[in-house]
């Protein structure tokens, strides 16, 4: 009868921490893409703020109006700066749960080696009994013959 694998509870909970850790990077890696997303957003909202300043410049616009058009702007700049320390958060964070998962990939895969090498020599074990047995039995079987070969030699 085949021994178990000795280390397949070792083996089951790699492959859970593996997933987990494969969840968090791709929750990492969404949250990386939507700032990433937002940041766009913003850079195209200032680009239309700017272009519509302009526009507004060339028709006329007063002191007050410039003031508040550049304060927005500003404003806008300040949000953009905000998101790319948002992104550089989720990079980082993607960064580190990405390097996590590959290091309990790699656990995975060094349990999943020793658990192959584990049934092929089960396997190899199971083939040297079964051809003891055999041997046995020819063995028993030749000598039984041998005998019953002898019995009628001397009747």
């Amino acid at each position: 009868m085949a021994r178990p694998f000795q280390f397949q509870l070792l083996l089951d909970q790699a492959v859970r921490q593996s997933e987990d850790a494969s969840r968090v990077m791709m929750t990492c890696r969404a949250d990386w893409l939507n700032a990433e997303q937002k940041l766009q957003q913003l850079e195209g909202f200032r680009q239309e703020y700017r272009l519509r300043l302009c526009h507004t410049e060339q028709s006329g616009i007063s002191v007050n109006q410039w003031r508040d058009y550049q304060a927005f702007i500003a404003k806008i700049d300040v949000a953009i700066r905000q998101q790319q320390e948002a992104i550089n958060f989720a990079k980082t964070c993607f960064e580190q749960a990405r390097d996590r998962w590959q290091t309990l990939e790699n656990q995975v895969g060094a349990y999943r080696k020793l658990e192959t090498r584990h049934h092929h020599q089960e396997q190899h074990r199971e083939l040297k009994r079964e051809q003891k047995m055999n041997d046995e039995f020819s063995a028993r079987a030749s000598g039984q013959a041998a005998a019953r070969h002898d019995d009628i030699d001397m009747s």
